[in-house]
């Protein structure tokens, strides 16, 4: 799109390459750029949380969570027994910054169930492997959210 600030593509090809080359044909992928990482790699993908429009484009809470809490993306990634976590710039989206700092909370609450499996040389893109802990999750194509955006069980 022109006029608008975007991610370096020569590094988001090497990411795709890499998820090619390292992850099974049946991994499940976590991150923002869900639609791209299917097409341009294969595999299951699945955008991690449900974006609250008016916290997003509206609200001047610097605290404010337009994404969800980092509990509500761990059960996410549980839910969909994600193997990855995969973290782009995400510059040309107004949820970037709300995403990278969501992330940097997810790691930092729970570092025992993320370990880095890719880097690019700059760190702006990163994929994690999860550890699931025999998590027992659902890869239906009906993902049940609430209103406020939590993903919740259903029958």
């Amino acid at each position: 799109m022109p006029g608008v600030p975007q991610d370096e593509w020569r590094e988001t090809v090497r990411m795709f390459d890499w998820i090619e080359r390292n992850s099974s044909p049946d991994a499940v992928l976590i991150g923002n750029l869900d639609p791209v990482l299917y097409l341009y790699t294969g595999r299951k993908s699945v955008r991690g949380f449900v974006q609250n429009p008016y916290q997003l484009h509206y609200s001047t809470d610097e605290h404010a969570q337009p994404l969800g809490p980092p509990r509500e993306l761990l059960d996410t990634i549980r839910w969909y027994r994600a193997n990855y976590l995969v973290c782009a710039p995400n510059t040309s989206f107004r949820e970037g910054p709300y995403l990278a700092r969501l992330t940097a909370d997810l790691l930092r609450e729970h570092p025992d169930q993320f370990r880095l499996a890719y880097r690019s040389e700059d760190s702006g893109y990163r994929i994690y492997a999860t550890v699931l802990d025999g998590y027992e999750g659902d890869l239906s194509l009906k993902p049940n959210f609430r209103s406020g955006g939590a993903l919740v069980g259903s029958n």
